[in-house]
């Protein structure tokens, strides 16, 4: 029978029911016929086979926007959150089976019919295994960003984003936060700020470890020193390492060695006076001397000074000097030196005279 523009009248009813539907559909310039599954009166699947364009659809209505194709989905008795309908896209497989490889799919999210909310979603193979491409919840109109074209980014936050390529410059203004794998050409140079450094233990210093890695010396305590500990090993606070104390003899020799002199040794030191009084007329110690210990009046104008800390020997180099007039003079007489004293003796002409006298003596003490 030949499909065209007349109506059957006669012949079987549903044959003549499913023909006038077909007609319908294919031929008739009307609204077409609604196929609602009655059995016998349209319930029909169409299979286009055809080596051109199968299916080519128009909407000729002159209007901003046109509806071209309409594809329903549900028609159930309890409608829910979630329904899905989807359009399939079919290739031939390496065996030459047609089947699925990309699937369109409208998600209603939201069934209810004052406030609904949907999104569309784009699945996909990997592997033989369908994935799911999900575009965000979208509460307004908005733009979608492309990967590979330029396109500006107002008021969207990035929630732990890792950039890798290109490097990033440097924005006009904005806040990026939790951003890791920024490439160091990127950071300008002093742009990083104590406040942005990683929080640390008070006292703690920062050096490098034996990877090349940032590490932090531990905080010492009070008066330990900031110690090397050499190639391949981060420095550490540790106690002073001590200079060992110099002793009389070393002194006394100038021994050419890492160490100190207290002050209660000083004394030794070569060049430096060991004792030094200045005596009344009356043969009392005025009120500044060192390493004296008394001074002993033995007769008019003869004193012996009496060492706190006796010399290592009698040989040592004492200095007096008179305090008055021209015409008098002092000495030590000759062979009254000892370890622990010294005699000294001022004359006017050759009369022992009480005057002030002062003696300062060098040597080596005992």
């Amino acid at each position: 029978m030949a499909l065209n523009s007349s109506t059957v009248a006669s012949g079987d009813k549903a044959t003549a029911d499913q023909y006038n539907n077909l007609r319908s559909d294919v031929v008739s310039t009307s609204s077409g016929h609604v196929h609602d599954g009655t059995l016998g009166l349209g319930n029909t699947k169409f299979v286009l086979l055809v080596a051109g364009l199968p299916l080519d659809l128009q909407n000729t209505t002159d209007a901003v926007s046109n509806q071209a194709l309409k594809l329903g989905g549900g028609n159930r008795a309890t409608p829910a959150d979630n329904d899905e309908v989807y359009a399939s896209f079919l290739l031939d497989d390496d065996l030459g089976a047609q089947t699925e490889f990309v699937r369109l799919t409208g998600k209603a999210l939201d069934v209810t019919n004052t406030s609904k909310d949907s999104r569309p979603e784009l699945q996909y193979y990997t592997a033989n295994t369908l994935r799911e491409l999900v575009f965000p919840a979208i509460t307004a109109d908005d733009t979608v960003v492309a990967l590979t074209l330029a396109q500006t980014l107002t008021n969207k936050t990035l929630t732990s984003p890792v950039f890798t390529s290109p490097a990033l410059g440097t924005p006009a203004s904005g806040v990026m936060t939790n951003v890791t794998g920024i490439p160091t050409a990127a950071l300008v140079d002093d742009a990083v700020t104590l406040a942005k450094m990683a929080s640390g233990t008070d006292g703690n210093l920062i050096t490098y470890d034996t990877n090349g890695d940032p590490a932090a010396v531990a905080t010492g305590t009070a008066n330990q020193v900031l110690t090397s500990n050499g190639a391949g090993t981060a420095p550490t606070f540790q106690e002073a390492a001590g200079v060992s104390q110099a002793d009389q003899a070393a002194i006394e020799a100038e021994t050419n060695e890492n160490t100190y002199i207290p002050p209660d040794l000083a004394r030794h030191i070569p060049g430096v006076a060991k004792a030094w009084v200045m005596v009344d007329a009356d043969g009392t110690m005025l009120s500044q001397y060192y390493n004296m210990t008394s001074v002993t009046d033995t007769g008019v104008g003869d004193r012996t000074m009496v060492w706190d800390t006796d010399f290592s020997t009698a040989s040592y180099a004492p200095s007096v000097a008179k305090a008055g007039d021209d015409g008098y003079s002092i000495d030590v007489p000759a062979g009254t030196m000892a370890a622990g004293s010294l005699r000294v003796v001022a004359y006017r002409a050759t009369l022992k005279v009480d005057i002030i006298h002062q003696t300062t003596v060098h040597g080596d003490q005992a």
